[in-house]
């Protein structure tokens, strides 16, 4: 739906009142933008790949969009126009779960994999296996009148040359609601509207390849495989000492792939071929294919797709090289060539092959269709970026990615952002920003990503966190040597002058006992001094060495270090979060006590340091509270958002988030507040918090607020002067299960959020996001009279065409004021009549005035 496509308000009579339903989350998603979107290749792992006759290639896997086009788990690529689509009519159709298989039957498009449901938008129940009909465009469930589907996960799926479907998987059971037992193998009569299973299959299932090959239908799982056939029914045929993940057949032979060492080749013989081994239907024995392959020589290679292409045996999945004493390097890809019978590079080039596992393997005459979680395809030195999914065309030679779409994904987890001048800092643990390759380290204008400096840090950046102050970036994390001139090694905080491009070693952190790994979680300032916070108890210059406990100041005029205390030092533990609010720090962490010292003040997670003095927050209720991982202020109020359930002691019940009243009028809790209200087991966090305008935003990793009653997605808001936390929009859906949101930080009227996560507001925005908290309200002013339109909120005030920005969900009135030799005639565009204009503003709106003259009013009553 395009913002044009979306309900405007209607006049009612001279008044403007009917609203939209104040900031619905589709309205709200169109706040969220695209910049950040991943223009290439899918956003997770491309697990299935299938061609139609007419070129069309469709992936599955666990992804949500691909080239910026929302699809879910399922999408169209055309080769030919570079172009990415959903598949069905509307975008962001696909299924509700992820795809491990697909198979075609002339214009049948069957999909299977881990999902109750596909048509996203307009779901219709599927368990796990669908029809998509490619004339139609329609999806149906595989059912009979009263069942559907199969009652677990489908990893594989294959045709027979009757049409004949059989799926193989974790499932127990077929015809899901009149149910029929089928132990991992399952059998569907397209003809026939009917499930049933090839003969008896074999007790235990557990299948994750199948293939039909020359009558006989293969199926791959632990230990081995079985093969079935009309004739003679189904046959085992151990011999890995693992699972089998794949399988490809040629000739007599079959070749299955997966996770194993060695195979057992009969009494008392093992063959040594990792991952790999060749069972022959003429001998009735199991082969090794060469030496196998490598992973190291303690973990086992896994391979998790083959293919048969050009008298060669394509093997994708995780592994270094092949196996043997005179290895072949090829990343997570090699070729096996049937012929000569050794392991080759696909591309013939030594070290070449995937920058990540390989999953799926597919072949359109010369070219071989790869997909998996890899970011490249070809050697390391030259790669092509093929991001999950690419292919080499061997009568060209060459490796081909697409590019299409438009985007600036960070390729990593982005950590935390500052701002200086305009230009946004992240940090992260990416090592691509845009187009440009980085290190950890990455600047945005606006537009573009660029490196920082013109160093060369692909040395060792591991940074955790990051501050703008009097023109310079500050850093803390791990360096090496080679990190950047001027810089040392070790837990440091360094300077970046964007003037200068120099970089500076400020002071290196240590703890006692010194193996005890330190590391800085937050850095604010005040004035001339620099506050670091974290995990350690002391800092070494070329002054010396200070202890400070968890916390230390540093003085950019004299250059000096000291502890934050005014007869103590630091805190008790560690610290996590820090906020200026004037000449005042505010501190949290896990701490009990700060001052250490001869004068300790009790302080329960968060603290105040005036400058020279520290002081509890307290109140006729108790102090503090635990486990706090972030602080924001308004001015009027600290907002403290953790992992707690209460503040102020134990007196005041407050879930993940809490604010306390600067002016010490003592702890509020907000609302129903922010996650789970079970205290036990929970994996809600409030991570970040960013007071923008009249709204407070809290995000972290929790799916509910208001004692979870409400849906959201790792991040909500609320206003300043009460009412329920909310959703904004689709809020970001994380990349697993353990991602989320992990930093706020509001520019002017944007909040950016960075984080592992591959949407936000239902649109792919991969690791960082922006929001925009305000929206413009454009006037046109019009006819051959004048006047003035005001709005209540102000913001405009103009005779003449203007505009103004506005706070989201608020209803602006206007007031035309005619002038003296005028009149006004009405409203247009999202206002009519000529009353007052209510605007219900829940995103960009237009507003037309228009002002006739008098004299040509009265002119018309004499024609």
């Amino acid at each position: 739906m395009q913002a044009g496509d979306l309900p405007r308000p209607v006049a009612a009579g001279d008044a403007l009142l009917a609203p939209v339903g104040l900031g619905s989350t589709e309205v709200e998603n169109l706040r969220w933008s695209d910049d950040f979107a991943l223009p290439y290749g899918c956003d997770g792992g491309v697990l299935a790949i299938a061609i139609a006759a007419n070129g069309d290639i469709y992936l599955g896997g666990g992804f949500r969009s691909c080239a910026n086009v929302m699809a879910s788990g399922l999408v169209r690529y055309d080769r030919a126009l570079d172009q990415w689509t959903a598949v069905a009519s509307t975008e962001g159709e696909g299924v509700q779960g992820y795809v491990t298989a697909l198979a075609i039957d002339g214009d049948s498009l069957y999909v299977a994999g881990g999902f109750e449901q596909v048509q996203v938008g307009s779901p219709v129940a599927a368990a796990n296996v669908a029809k998509f009909d490619l004339l139609t465009e329609q999806w149906s469930p595989l059912a009979s009148a009263t069942g559907n589907g199969v009652d677990g996960e489908v990893r594989a799926m294959a045709l027979d040359e009757d049409g004949h479907l059989y799926l193989a998987g974790l499932f127990a059971q077929a015809n899901v609601g009149s149910p029929i037992s089928a132990p991992g193998l399952a059998r569907w009569d397209a003809g026939m509207q009917q499930w049933s299973t090839p003969g008896t299959p074999p007790a235990g299932g557990g299948y994750h390849a199948l293939i039909w090959h020359q009558n006989h239908l293969i199926a791959g799982g632990p230990g081995g495989i079985r093969i079935w056939s009309a004739d003679s029914g189904w046959r085992t045929h151990g011999g890995p000492n693992g699972v089998v993940y794949a399988l490809a057949a040629t000739g007599s032979d079959i070749y299955a792939g997966g996770y194993w060492m060695q195979i057992f080749a009969g009494t008392d013989t093992t063959i040594d071929s990792g991952g790999i081994g060749r069972w022959s239907m003429n001998e009735e024995r199991w082969f090794g294919v060469g030496d196998g392959l490598q992973r190291t020589f303690t973990e086992s290679p896994q391979v998790n797709a083959l293919a048969i292409h050009d008298g060669k045996l394509i093997a994708g999945g995780f592994f270094f090289s092949s196996g043997g004493t005179t290895p072949v390097q090829g990343y997570h890809l090699l070729s096996w060539n049937l012929s000569a019978e050794h392991w080759e590079t696909v591309d013939s080039q030594l070290g070449s092959g995937a920058g990540g596992a390989v999953s799926a393997i597919a072949t359109d005459g010369p070219d071989v269709l790869l997909g998996g979680g890899f970011g490249f395809l070809g050697p390391p030195e030259a790669p092509t970026r093929a991001y999950r999914f690419g292919i080499w065309r061997s009568d060209l030679n060459l490796w081909e990615g697409s590019d299409a779409g438009e985007g600036q994904p960070l390729i990593g987890g982005a950590g935390e952002l500052t701002e200086l001048n305009g230009t946004i800092y992240a940090i992260g643990s990416f090592g691509q920003a845009g187009d440009v390759p980085v290190k950890s380290l990455a600047q945005w204008n606006g537009s573009t990503w660029d490196r920082v400096g013109t160093v060369d840090n692909e040395g060792g950046f591991e940074l955790t966190a990051i501050h703008a102050f009097q023109g310079k970036i500050y850093l803390s994390g791990r360096f090496s040597a080679d990190s950047g001139p001027g810089l040392l090694s070790g837990v440091r905080l360094v300077s970046w002058d964007p003037a200068s491009g120099d970089w500076q070693s400020i002071g290196e952190f240590g703890n006692d006992p010194p193996e005890d790994f330190p590391l800085i979680y937050a850095i604010k300032s005040i004035g001339d001094d620099l506050y670091v916070g974290g995990y350690f108890r002391n800092v070494t210059d070329q002054q010396g060495t200070v202890n400070t406990s968890y916390l230390a100041r540093w003085n950019v005029t004299t250059g000096q270090w000291s502890p934050v205390g005014n007869d103590g030092e630091g805190v008790s533990q560690f610290v996590s979060s820090m906020v200026a609010v004037g000449t005042d720090l505010y501190v949290g962490g896990s701490f009990a006590e700060v001052n250490l010292g001869s004068s300790p003040v009790t302080a329960h997670g968060v603290a105040r340091w005036d400058g020279s003095q520290w002081h509890s927050l307290t109140d006729s209720t108790g102090e503090g509270t635990s486990g706090v991982y972030s602080l924001a202020s308004d001015g009027d109020f600290l907002y403290v958002g953790g992992r707690f359930t209460a503040v102020a002691g134990v007196n005041l019940p407050a879930l993940r988030v809490a604010r306390w009243r600067l002016d010490g009028g003592g702890w509020e809790a907000m609302s129903g507040g922010i996650g789970n209200p079970s205290p036990f087991g929970n994996v809600d966090f409030v991570f970040s918090l960013a007071a923008v305008g009249d709204w407070i935003y809290a995000a972290g990793r929790f799916d509910g607020v208001e004692n979870d009653s409400v849906s959201v997605n790792n991040i909500a808001r609320r206003h300043r002067d009460g009412g329920s936390w909310r959703s904004v929009g689709s809020g970001v859906e994380p990349s697993f299960s353990a991602g989320g949101i992990g930093n706020l930080l509001a520019v002017g009227e944007d909040l950016y959020a960075s984080g592992q996560f591959w949407l936000a507001g239902n649109r792919s925005s991969f690791n960082i996001a922006s929001y925009a908290t305000r929206g413009e309200l454009d006037l046109t002013i019009t006819g051959n009279g004048g006047g003035r339109v005001s709005s209540d909120p102000s913001g405009l005030n103009c005779t003449d065409s203007c505009s103004a920005r506005f706070e989201w969900d608020q209803p602006i009135v206007l007031t035309a004021q005619p002038f003296a030799s005028s009149q006004f005639v009405g409203w247009s565009g999202d206002c009519s009549g000529t009353g007052s204009c209510v605007v219900d503003f829940d995103r960009a709106r237009f507003v037309g005035a228009e002002f006739a003259s008098q004299s040509d009013l009265f002119a018309d009553d004499f024609e």
